[in-house]
Formats: C-alpha cells, structure tokens, sequence
C-alpha cells in the first residue's frame, strides 16, 4: 500500500511539473522556442566539434574550402525560399478556411522568426568567410581559420536539421484547436470592456472560426471553439462583471444558434445552448444582473430550435433552464427565478405544439424543480408562479396523447410542489397546485391519479400530504374559474 501510495505521488508530481512546464511555455512562446533551438544548436557543435577532432578534419586548403561554401550558401538561399513560401501558402489557405484573424498568429509565432534569423546568420556568416578565404588565395588554412570554415558547414547542416521541429510546430499551429486556443489567449476583460466595434472585438476572432465550422458542418471544429469561448468567458466573470460584457457574448451565441437551426444542425445548435446554459449558470452563481438577459438569449433559441423540431437541443435548453432557475432560487435572485419560469413555459408552450416528447419531459421537470426550490426557501410568490407555469404547460400536454407522459410528470411536481407549501405555511402556492391538479384531474383523471400517486411515495410527511390532497378535493368541487375571482387565500 505505502509502494501504491509513493507512485501516486511521484505521478501527480510529474503531471503539476509538466503542467507548469506547458503553461510556461503557452505563456512565453519566445522564451521557450529560442531556449530549445538555441540547445540544439549548442549539442550539434558539441557533436560535430568532436567528430571532426577525433577524425582530423579541420585541416584544409583555401581553394577546397571555398567551392563548398559557396554551394552551401546557395542551398540555404534557395531552402529558405522555398520554406517561406510555402508558409505563407499555408497562412493564406487557413485564413480564408477560418479568419483573416489567424494571420495575427502566425505573424506573433516565433518559430518563423527564429527560423529566418538562424538562415540569415549563417548565410552572412559563409559569405563573410568566402571573401576572407577568397584575399587568401589557395594558400593553406592556418587553424583558427580553419576552424571557422568547420563552424560555417556546422551551421549550414543544423539550418537544415531545425527545419524538422519547424515544420512541427507549423503543423500543430495549423490545427483548428491550436488556433482557437490562441485566440481566447487574446480575450481578455480590458480588450472587452474596450471593444466598441467589430474589428476590436476578441470574441468574433473565435466566432468566425465557429461560423466557419458550422457552415461546412465541422461539428468538432465548431464544439472546441465554443466550449474554449465559454470556459474562458466564464472564467473572466465575478461580481463587478459589467452587463456589457455579457451581452457581448450572448449575442455572438445567439447568431451561431440561428445558423445551426438554419442548417437543421440539432447537435450543433445543442452546443450553442450549452454554452449559453454554462453562462447562465455562471452569472446567477455570481448573482449578476445579466441572468435574465442570458436566459431570454437561452430561451429564444430553444424556442427556435422547438419549432424547426430539434429535439435534443430544445431538451438541452429546458434542462440549462432549470438548473439557472434553481440557483437563481438559491441566490436570491427573485426577479431572475421569475423571469426563468416564465421563459420555461414558453419553451413548453412551444414543444407541447411541436409534439415534442422528449422535450417536453424535461420542461416540466425543469419548472417542477424551481417550484420545489422555492417552497423550501419559502419564496411564495415564485412558489406560486411556478405552480401557474407548470399547470399551464401540463394542461396543454394532457390534451396531446403523445404528451401523457409530461402531463402525469407535472401532476407529480404539482402535488410535490403543494405538499412542501403546505409543510411552510404557503397558503397561496398550496392553493394555486392544488387548483392545477384538479383541473388536470378533470382533463384525464387516470392520468392525475398516476402522478398523485408517484408524488405519494416520494413523501415521508403524510400529515401534510393528506392535508393538500384535502385541498385538491375540495377544488374540484368549485366551479373552474372560482379560485381566480377572488383572493387565493380565500379560496383555500
């Protein structure tokens, strides 16, 4: 167990070291990549420095030494040539495949740099040396001389090996989530709060990299730009996070979600409300204002996705949904929770007339748990508004046949819903659930008993289960609109 124990440690060790060591790098590109040619320079002369004295060959005429260089020179002219050309290539193609952005990289990418210094410092090198051996005449070599005619062809033998960790590097550069892990590199909250027009906005430099991908249906290409934005957004946001900020990015979101709807992309446009849902989520743990802006965002894409009939996003939007309701409910943002609800029975609204089964579920489930929420934290008011959102939607699926399923799920949350108002003393909410459950038992009474049913076994507090099923007995006795003539309070 202690062997187990110490190679655990010694693992996490290494993978903090190599983490530290890849930040480092990211961080100081220039550092890094001159450090690793500037060592393997240094190790090839070491080697060839050693080769040549163990065999003799620093020995050496002017006239054999001249011809040589002056090939050599003329190589590296013609290579260094042919790699730039080919790198700008390279750069034109990815700009027009992604965004004239990219360019930006390439020309901040110090391994070209480096690549044409190391290139002009030997060519110079030989050249300087081919007119100091050229005034010489053929006559011998003396040793320092020598010696620097040796260091010429080491230098023009390693220009030729860093083209290989050059070409590496350009490659991986050329990788979509390579250039997107760039751009975000660049998004920052001073170059956000100061972009006032599109040419200084970082987000787009990331997002047309996205629109890209979306339009020649790259799906993965289109997930790592958007999830890469999202993580670095939802890192930049606190407290003091101005709206702006938000707004900025929601509505990029928002432009790739109505071209994924467009392309009838249901996973693409299902990454488009994650990201959104992330956001929101963020901003209500955060306790901004910007919540509700974020949800309405959310909400209008699911809506646009219910009614093209993509499913799995419109599932995807209800649940990200619920999950900002629920923490809105436990950060007490009140107007946000409500706002949140509301959006939800829209979105329900919508795939209750799509037949949207699978969507549907979730809706429910998604206001039934902000109801939840707010009946333990003894937030009437939302407690009650969500029983009204969830007996509309419910009411609206018990008259599909395809939507039973939803309309059994929202008797159960309602009654769940009206048994924790009555444990808190939440006599309007109590009474609005129990209004929704008997009109629901009107409507399909086999499928209001089920529901009733599933919420009496999830509920060890049969007092006050039995106490709202008295209340539900005693509103489907009342005329249908009595409840609403008059203050809910009486009613009950």
């Amino acid at each position: 167990m202690v062997i187990g124990g110490e190679v655990k440690i010694k693992e996490k060790i290494k993978e903090k070291i190599k983490g530290r060591y890849h930040n480092w790098k990211t961080d100081h590109p220039w550092v890094s990549r001159s450090l690793v040619y500037l060592l393997l320079l240094c190790v090839w002369i070491i080697i060839w420095y050693t080769i040549f004295s163990l065999i003799s060959l620093f020995s050496t005429e002017a006239t054999s030494a001249r011809y040589p260089l002056s090939t050599l020179v003329q190589t590296q002219a013609a290579i260094v040539a042919i790699i730039v050309s080919l790198t700008l290539v390279a750069v034109q193609v990815t700009a027009s495949t992604y965004s004239p952005r990219v360019i930006d990289i390439f020309k901040h990418n110090p391994d070209m740099w480096l690549l044409l210094g190391f290139y002009c410092v030997s060519m110079s090198y030989g050249l300087i040396l081919l007119k100091q051996i050229n005034a010489m005449g053929g006559t011998f070599l003396a040793p320092p001389m020598a010696i620097f005619v040796s260091i010429a062809y080491w230098l023009g033998t390693y220009t030729l090996i860093i083209i290989f960790p050059y070409m590496r590097n350009i490659l991986s550069i050329l990788k979509p989530e390579e250039i997107i892990k760039q751009l975000t590199k660049e998004i920052t909250k001073d170059k956000l709060a100061k972009s006032d027009n599109a040419a200084e906005n970082p987000i787009l430099s990331v997002m047309d990299i996205v629109y890209g991908a979306i339009k020649n249906y790259d799906t993965e290409t289109a997930r790592s730009g958007l999830q890469s934005l999202t993580d670095k957004i939802t890192g930049l946001i606190d407290a003091a996070t101005p709206k702006e900020i938000i707004d900025l990015f929601c509505r990029s979101l928002n432009s790739a979600g109505r071209l994924t709807i467009r392309n009838d992309d249901d996973i693409s446009t299902a990454e488009v409300i994650t990201c959104l849902g992330e956001l929101g989520t963020s901003t209500a743990v955060n306790k901004l204002k910007g919540t509700t802006d974020v949800a309405s965002y959310l909400c209008k894409v699911g809506i646009d996705a219910a009614n093209n009939k993509l499913e799995y996003a419109t599932e995807q939007a209800a649940n990200y949904l619920g999950k900002m309701g629920v923490e809105a409910v436990r950060n007490e943002l009140r107007d946000a929770t409500d706002v949140v609800a509301g959006l939800l029975r829209k979105l329900g609204e919508v795939a209750v007339k799509n037949e949207l089964e699978y969507a549907t579920d979730p809706i429910v489930n998604a206001i039934g748990k902000i109801g939840m929420e707010a009946a333990r934290n003894e937030l009437e008011n939302l407690t009650e508004q969500a029983a009204i959102h969830l007996g509309k939607v419910g009411l609206e699926a018990a008259r599909k046949d395809e939507l039973k399923s939803a309309a059994r799920m929202a008797t159960k949350h309602l009654c769940e819903m009206g048994v924790e108002a009555v444990k808190n003393g939440l006599k309007a909410a109590t009474v609005r659930a129990a209004y929704y459950i008997a009109r629901l038992t009107a409507t399909d009474e086999e499928l209001a008993r089920a529901g009733i049913h599933d919420c009496e076994l999830n509920h060890e507090d049969q007092d006050a289960y039995h106490e709202f099923m008295t209340i539900c007995k005693n509103k489907r006795k009342e005329p249908e609109t009595s409840c609403f003539n008059t203050n809910a309070i009486i009613c009950a």
